[in-house]
């Protein structure tokens, strides 16, 4: 069950699943769902017999099924591809050696293989990388802004250095690890510069999980106040996430055109653990209500060019402009 302490939002219900509720998690893409929602009572008490008899279970939610059901077709293709290649190349040993056609043969092979090469990915291909790749990350973190080792140091001492940095930060956030036992690799990646992010791989998942749980404590942390933790992700993750925030912020313009009184009481945000997050409209705290108290309106400008067609068409009269000292006068008068 999930850690109730971090919100781990239902796919079907987008309600939080609770540790005490009874729900399942998508071996694929890790997110939970309610038994209610969508399992159902035989097919839940199946994965817990399975669970409970082997240790897991391999259950996937609709959106990484369909993926896998893709990913088999394509798979069954290859298989029967390869087969046929193989029956070619039979009947090739049981011909008579003819150099002249072998060679002819090899050259459009050898064009066959350039073309594929070329070709844009199809949409199983790109399904199945991305399942992979996700696959490949799921117990990874990032660590943002642990500065460099010192660059007269050789490779093998930068990396102990970036070791001990990244298990006395560990420690920081109460887990003692061990760095062979406990993780699989530690690098930097990233861009060239004084403090590129280092991905680090554990072992378990569930400790991955505990940490970025935990990742919160550092901003009360003397010495890595200024270091964050977020998940490995994915270029589409990401990408998913930035479309997420566009949206919530089209959302909330839209609101304050059209509904201003809703807008002060109410934002929609991107919420949920980063590469999982989705659109929920929340009510504001008081402190976010005085702040926008304190933001100036938005006034509509108009370029002088402009204004002056619509007063000539609207035939505004316009007075002059007088000097300062005369307009004092004029004020004074009318009085």
């Amino acid at each position: 069950m999930p850690n109730n302490k971090k919100k781990y939002p239902c796919i079907e219900c987008k309600e939080n699943v609770e540790e005490s509720q009874h729900s399942v998690q998508c071996t694929i893409c890790s997110r939970w769902i309610h038994k209610d929602c969508g399992v159902g009572d035989k097919l839940y008490n199946l994965i817990l017999e399975i669970s409970e008899s082997i240790g897991s279970h391999c259950w996937s939610c609709e959106g990484c099924g369909i993926g896998l059901s893709k990913m088999n077709k394509m798979v069954q293709n290859h298989d029967r591809e390869i087969r046929e290649l193989r029956k070619d190349v039979d009947e090739l040993k049981k011909q008579k050696p003819d150099t002249e056609n072998l060679d002819n043969r090899i050259t459009a092979l050898a064009t066959d293989v350039a073309n594929l090469k070329t070709q844009p990915k199809s949409d199983n291909e790109i399904v199945f990388e991305e399942l992979s790749l996700r696959e490949s990350k799921r117990s990874n973190i990032m660590v943002f802004g642990i500065k460099d080792p010192n660059s007269e140091l050789g490779d093998n001492a930068k990396k102990k250095v970036d070791e001990d940095s990244v298990l006395e930060l560990l420690q920081e956030l109460g887990f003692k690890l061990k760095m062979k036992e406990d993780i699989k690799f530690l690098s930097r990646v990233g861009k060239a510069s004084a403090k590129k992010p280092i991905v680090v791989g554990f072992r378990s998942q569930v400790v991955r999980d505990k940490i970025l749980n935990s990742a919160y404590k550092l901003g009360e942390s003397t010495f890595f106040k200024d270091v964050s933790i977020s998940p490995d992700l994915t270029t589409r993750q990401l990408e998913e996430d930035k479309r997420v925030s566009r949206e919530a912020e089209a959302k909330n313009k839209e609101m304050m055109e059209n509904e201003p009184n809703e807008a002060k009481n109410f934002i929609w945000k991107a919420v949920g653990q980063r590469g999982q997050r989705y659109l929920k409209k929340v009510a504001l705290t008081n402190a976010e209500k005085e702040k926008s108290k304190k933001i100036p309106p938005l006034r509509l400008r108009i370029p002088s060019h402009k204004r002056k067609a619509e007063m000539e068409n609207e035939e505004v009269e316009v007075e002059e402009e007088l000097p300062q000292s005369q307009q004092r006068k004029k004020s004074h008068k009318q009085y």
